[in-house]
């Protein structure tokens, strides 16, 4: 089933020329096991309440688009300069860039 999100996702991304781009940095439930926690208390204390989703999940924003290398990866793993370094259980998002390579229909979107 496509969630009703992804119906509108599919329509505004589908009515871009190919050759353009989708990024998206999303917050993870599947990194951190202390993340659904800080999750429950940011939400109880904000207006517009954050979702978060598995690697998987946030995979399907990225159907019938070519993902860039290297891929749908933790944030800090997305072509990190030279000697970076983040610590260990800091990061929890994952991220990616992907490119439209045609006027193929995506999910959600009705040609």
């Amino acid at each position: 089933m496509i969630h009703p999100r992804a119906h509108y996702f599919g329509l505004a991304f589908g009515a871009l020329p190919p050759g353009s781009y989708l990024t998206i940095s999303h917050p993870a439930i599947d990194i951190h096991h202390t993340q659904a926690n800080a999750q429950r208390v940011y939400n109880e204390r904000v207006a517009t309440p954050q979702t978060l989703r598995t690697r998987e999940q946030v995979e399907k924003f990225f159907t019938g688009l070519e993902l860039v290398e290297p891929g749908l990866v933790q944030v800090h793993q997305w072509r990190p300069d030279p000697g970076d370094y983040v610590a260990e259980g800091t990061v929890s998002a994952h991220g990616g860039v992907a490119r439209k390579v045609s006027a193929s229909r995506l999910p959600g979107q009705h040609l």
